[in-house]
């Protein structure tokens, strides 16, 4: 073989070597920010799911009578004269907020699946969207569906709360009959047992406090190398 046509062959050698390194080294890159992008993606929804398992028991413990009964039943709080309406009323709000902080606990494991199902587009950008970003993305892709699985899951909390607001029903009933047959003008007509306006109060207040405790985790420092889902955020942060 001539020393052209053997220079000839090295030459045609090395363009085949180094098209295969280019398409290694792509493939190699490509995979990394795959991976990279998981990782994202499953940290992402690692802080989500340790936000709902910090939301506080006691988060709905502040919450008064008012704050719970639909705007119809207010009128409740105006009838002084109808003996024991009141301590009916207060007996009613307690039993309401063990209802929720029982139905509290629960949440986590209610979420779970929808959290699993969050479509994340583009990690990278939700990621800086915001820092409670993924309970917003939860509120809008499942947040209709989230507010009847608590309410399903609240009705079987508030059975004893309902007993009791179906005596006060009764009793606001009979008195305003009452004053009809007086000659007076009966009492305005109030809400029967409120569950769904109950389950929206429960959701909005989790979902709110569930936003701050995402947004704390995000932004919380914790000590190098643990490995923790904060640490992946601000590597991936960094300009």
């Amino acid at each position: 073989m001539s020393t052209d046509a053997i220079v000839g062959y090295m030459k045609r050698c090395m363009v085949i070597v180094l098209s295969i390194v280019v398409l290694v080294g792509c493939k190699s890159t490509s995979t990394q920010t795959e991976n990279k992008t998981q990782q994202l993606q499953n940290a992402l929804l690692t802080a989500v799911t340790e936000a709902s398992e910090s939301v506080p028991a006691t988060l709905h413990a502040s919450l008064q009578t008012k704050d719970l009964l639909p705007p119809e039943s207010l009128v409740l709080l105006e009838q002084k004269q109808i003996p024991r309406l009141d301590e009916y009323l207060k007996v009613w709000q307690q039993q309401v907020i063990l209802a929720f902080r029982k139905t509290t606990i629960k949440i986590p494991d209610l979420l779970k699946p929808y959290i699993e199902q969050l479509q994340i587009n583009n990690p990278q950008q939700l990621l800086r969207s915001s820092n409670s970003s993924v309970s917003a993305l939860l509120n809008a892709q499942f947040g209709i569906q989230i507010i009847g699985s608590v309410q399903l899951l609240l009705a079987n909390e508030l059975t004893e709360s309902q007993k009791t607001y179906e005596a006060i029903y009764d009793r606001y009933s009979i008195w305003s009959k009452g004053k009809g047959l007086l000659g007076e003008e009966a009492l305005p007509q109030i809400a029967k047992f409120p569950t769904a306006h109950l389950a929206t109060i429960f959701v909005e207040l989790y979902l709110k406090q569930l936003s701050q405790e995402e947004s704390d985790i995000r932004t919380t420092p914790v000590p190098q190398g643990t490995g923790s889902v904060y640490e992946i955020f601000q590597q991936e942060l960094q300009p």
